[in-house]
């Protein structure tokens, strides 16, 4: 990659650096998760740093470095102003952004991650959202980018026998990233950890998060009993992937409640 270039970012984290200056954790569509150094950001007078703020998309200059990048220039290119003045919207992106963070490495580009966050932004800006709406797009967005980095749950054909599965109630395994029929979890019993029981609604629900992108949940109907579900399933899934309890995980479900 040249030495500077330019690419349309999204901040995840940031950080005080020396005196003056901050640390800036950033997802980017042409270069994926990076790292860069906004020189005089903390200074009340800087230009930047009002660039830099979360939920934000920002078209910065990176200037690449011998140990680490700095940030050159920036410009804002689109403001979601009305975010913050939501606690649950808040809640939700901060704990999806840094989900987005843990999970993903550095200088790993995929497009697909930083179109799923603007869509994210997009639907959180553009529509009245209640607590359960919140709720579950926090748990949709989950479960997408663990696909995008390859860990896609396998829903249609039983982990053990691949014999297709309809909509009967089935388990789902965590720790294997899929469903096992009830004749083959059975037979395993205790062989197979992280067993949760699946619902026909909750299974069909997974299946459609798959195949749907955010829009397609705003006005469809789901049952709080089902939502719960998702969130044990999609919580259990996600704690297999992940070295630890995410920082914004207590206040999120402090804000929604479902615990």
């Amino acid at each position: 990659m040249a030495t500077t270039f330019r690419t349309e970012s999204i901040v995840l984290k940031k950080e005080p650096w020396r005196e003056y200056d901050r640390l800036y954790t950033l997802y980017t569509r042409e270069a994926g998760k990076l790292q860069a150094i906004a020189k005089g950001s903390r200074r009340s007078l800087s230009r930047m740093a009002a660039h830099l703020e979360p939920f934000l998309i920002t078209d910065v200059m990176i200037a690449r470095g011998r140990q680490i990048d700095k940030l050159a220039g920036s410009e804002q290119v689109k403001n979601y102003k009305n975010l913050d003045q939501s606690v649950e919207k808040v809640a939700l992106l901060s704990y999806c952004f840094e989900l987005l963070d843990e999970l993903t490495s550095y200088a790993q580009p995929d497009r697909r991650i930083f179109e799923l966050a603007c869509e994210l932004l997009e639907i959180s800006e553009a529509n009245h959202l209640s607590r359960e709406r919140s709720f579950l797009l926090a748990r949709i967005f989950s479960l997408k980018l663990l696909s995008l980095l390859g860990y896609e749950p396998e829903l249609k054909t039983c982990l053990e026998c691949k014999r297709v599965i309809g909509e009967e109630g089935v388990y789902f395994n965590s720790t294997r990233g899929g469903i096992v029929c009830p004749s083959c979890a059975e037979r395993l019993g205790n062989q197979l950890l992280g067993q949760v029981t699946l619902s026909e609604p909750v299974l069909k629900v997974l299946r459609n998060i798959q195949e749907q992108n955010f829009s397609g949940f705003l006005e469809l109907y789901i049952m709080p009993e089902v939502i719960k579900s998702l969130d044990i399933i999609i919580d259990e899934f996600l704690k297999y992937h992940l070295d630890g309890e995410l920082r914004s995980e207590a206040y999120f479900y402090q804000i929604f409640s479902v615990a």
